[in-house]
């Protein structure tokens, strides 16, 4: 294929090809197959787009989302015209590009890339290589969440701002130099062309380039910019390349925002009185100081409300967006951004400078870095200091379809209507000197109920789940189970996996923000073997704003290392320990668990054998947990005398041949069953003797590795289970 764009981290070099041909390399399957466009890793290599290479590797497609909440990697690529994925074990360059452009916009970028890595400290570095290269892989990853969580993220992509310091800068610059409008035009084009190309032409980068492009044409030919008619020529050139970029997060954002200003922000605007010049003109008139008082306060919250509203209705029109793909509401964003989006042209400037002038000089480099590095320090301060604010962060979870839907039409109508009364309003202030004017107001006042009612279309549903969820998730091998009742009191059973890296960052997390889910009451721990509890001890070290109450573990005496770092662990964050004994029980409105296991008079022979066992009832309802008991175990627990028949079985130890025996189950006769195993884990779970089992008693069996995340829905009387993988 053909090198469209190369991505070098410390590890690896990512190279994206277009226009593929895929040969298989099986004897009697020689026939090339086209494709698109592929996304390939390798150690190392000398390629630059434009070159035609040969990759020997494996190709793989791309993972798909197996859990809600999950960044779904399949689809993002997809937007992008990449369809595969090649760890390649080597790559020969073919022929090499002959667009010398191309190769001199590439060198640049390398030095431009190692003059930040040699100026700056690590963390400017990688924000400046996001926001003038547009290279986000070497981004501190600490830096990037807590922009991500103070709602300030897209400072760190390429947009219009960016395209309009460099293109209207060198624009006025050559005009000023005696260059027709012309001929800076197509100098200014010229530019902002090639900087596209060199980094990547991102989605907001060639949105911004075409509507700087209209401006230009505009300029030129001495007509008016009509910013909507050029907003739609990107969108529109956009989607014909790629009509998939519709589900694609920054393409929406990015439109988002330049219609909020554009359409939504002067409805929003138009709400209060903002007409300055006759609250001054008032005040050179008026006598009363009563009067004057008012219209002082007026002045402020006019100048105030102007600061905000813009910041305000791109909020309103990104809403749903971020909360489709991110679940949560950055609370103070807002204000946040009416302070950093002013500065980050210093930023940017300062970011411009240090790379060119680092070229020749390090000294001038790290001197024309200082601004933006202090600058910076300033935004992580105020992120981490409005972290610390009661609500920074609200969790709502993903809005359905329909809430979406339905709030997007309740501001279109806020539009609507706002326009007409603010027609209206102004004939009426033509004739009328009176300031505060309450039939203004009440107008005001009442087109303005229409924005809290689209916000709360949108939110409330979210919080109403009038039945009792069970949710096996799937966490690969390993084992994590989320009870979630009416009340929402949340109970996570155990979290953890021995084959996916980052597990809560990842899977867990956010498949807890994407239902809502802000705070885990209790966390419920069957024994510490790393694929039941590594999850739980991210969690325990960073819980990414979801709040943890309780940690109940086994009462044994065969306390582990891993053991004893979950209750230091949840010392240190105020978390109370609780430990289970067989005969404890939780109680939570409707819902009981009664713990038939483990016993603290007992020595145990292994961990597995140690497992917490507890029964949930909700009505006629109930379930077994098992962590990962095998048959020593559940003879015990057997001679207790406290089994009965259930509905639903977690099986234990991930369907392992030496848990769940015949004489267990005939015991339980579970009518479903439920196995977290990992997708061709090594060890063959579940196994087939396990299987048959569970077909002798008539079990319905869902496995993780194929249905992916497993639902349950009960009332206390009737069933229903979901499965997020359909096959």
């Amino acid at each position: 294929g053909v090198v469209t764009l190369v991505k070098r981290t410390d590890t690896s070099v990512q190279v994206q090809l277009k226009n593929c041909m895929l040969t298989p390399s099986q004897i009697n399957q020689q026939t090339p197959v086209k494709c698109s466009g592929v996304l390939v890793t390798i150690q190392n290599t000398d390629c630059m787009p434009g070159d035609r290479v040969e990759v020997t590797g494996k190709v793989k497609n791309f993972s798909v989302m197996r859990n809600p909440g999950e960044f779904d990697q399949k689809t993002y690529y997809q937007t992008l015209k990449i369809v595969f994925r090649c760890q390649a074990q080597s790559l020969i360059i073919k022929s090499h590009t002959s667009n010398e452009i191309v190769k001199a916009l590439q060198t640049l970028k390398e030095k431009l890339d190692g003059t930040y890595d040699a100026v700056c400290e690590e963390k400017d570095a990688g924000i400046y290589k996001s926001i003038v290269l547009g290279e986000k892989e070497d981004l501190d990853q600490e830096i990037k969440n807590l922009y991500q969580e103070s709602g300030i993220a897209h400072l760190l992509s390429i947009s219009g701002l960016h395209v309009a310091i460099i293109g209207l800068a060198f624009y006025k610059f050559i005009r000023r130099r005696g260059l027709s409008f012309a001929e800076a035009a197509v100098l200014g084009t010229g530019l902002i062309l090639l900087y596209g190309i060199m980094t990547g032409n991102g989605v907001s980068t060639i949105r911004a380039i075409v509507m700087f492009v209209a401006a230009m044409g505009a300029d030129v030919c001495g007509r008016a910019y009509d910013i909507r008619s050029a907003m739609a020529l990107a969108a529109i050139l956009l989607l014909v390349d790629s009509p998939a970029l519709l589900k694609n997060c920054g393409f929406l954002l990015s439109f988002g925002a330049v219609f909020a200003i554009v359409e939504v922000a002067p409805c929003v605007d138009s709400l209060i009185c903002t007409d300055r010049k006759k609250i001054s003109k008032r005040l050179k008139i008026t006598r009363s100081k009563k009067e004057k008082v008012q219209l002082y306060i007026r002045i402020v919250a006019v100048t105030f409300w102007k600061l905000i509203n813009v910041s305000l209705a791109i909020n309103l029109v990104t809403f749903p967006v971020l909360l489709y793909f991110y679940y949560e509401l950055p609370l103070y964003s807002v204000f946040l951004n009416i302070i950093v989006i002013p500065l980050m042209s210093l930023v940017m400037i300062s970011a411009i400078l240090c790379g060119v002038t680092g070229m020749y000089t390090l000294r001038a480099g790290l001197m024309a870095a200082g601004m933006g590095h202090y600058i910076l320090q300033f935004y992580e301060f105020l992120c981490r200091s409005t972290q610390k604010l009661p609500f920074a962060q609200i969790i709502i979870g993903r809005p359905s379809s329909q809430s979406i839907f339905l709030y997007y039409l309740l501001l279109f109508l806020f539009c609507v209507v706002q326009k007409k009364v603010s027609l209206k309003i102004q004939k009426e202030e033509e004739t009328c000197q009176d300031v505060f004017q309450k039939s203004k107001g009440r107008k005001r006042a009442f087109t303005g109920i229409l924005l809290p009612m689209a916000l709360l279309v949108l939110v409330l549903p979210q919080k109403i789940h009038p039945q009792l969820q069970i949710a096996m998730i799937d966490v690969g091998q390993g084992d994590s189970v989320l009870i979630r009742t009416p009340s929402d009191v949340t109970i996570l059973s155990d979290c953890g996996s021995t084959d996916i890296k980052g597990l809560t960052r990842y899977r867990v997390i956010p498949y807890l923000k994407s239902q809502g889910i802000s705070s885990l009451d209790y966390i419920m721990v069957s024994h510490t073997d790393a694929d039941h509890i590594n999850g739980i001890e991210e969690l325990l070290t960073d819980s990414q704003g979801i709040e943890i109450h309780n940690l109940l573990l086994p009462n044994i005496s065969e306390r582990d290392d891993a053991y004893h770092k979950l209750e230091e662990l949840a010392e240190e964050r105020n978390i109370l320990v609780s430990y289970i004994t067989a005969g404890d029980q939780l109680t939570v409105g409707k819902l009981h668990l009664d713990f038939l296991h483990p016993y603290p008079d007992v020595s145990y022979s292994s961990k597995n054998a140690s497992s917490t066992v507890a029964m949930l009832t909700y009505g006629n309802f109930s379930m077994l947990f098992t962590g990962d008991l095998e048959a020593e175990g559940e003879a015990r627990i057997i001679a207790d005398g406290r089994l009965k028949d259930i509905d639903v079985l977690k099986t234990a130890h991930h369907g392992s041949a030496n848990s769940t025996m015949m004489n267990f189950l005939e015991i339980v006769k579970p009518e479903t069953a439920l196995i977290s195993a990992g997708i061709n884990n090594q060890y063959g779970h579940p196994s087939q003797e396990l299987v048959n089992r569970l077909d002798q008693i008539g079990a319905d069996v869902y496995l993780t590795a194929q249905k992916g995340c497993i639902t349950l829905y009960t009332d206390g009387s009737s069933l229903r289970n979901e499965t997020y993988i359909v096959n």
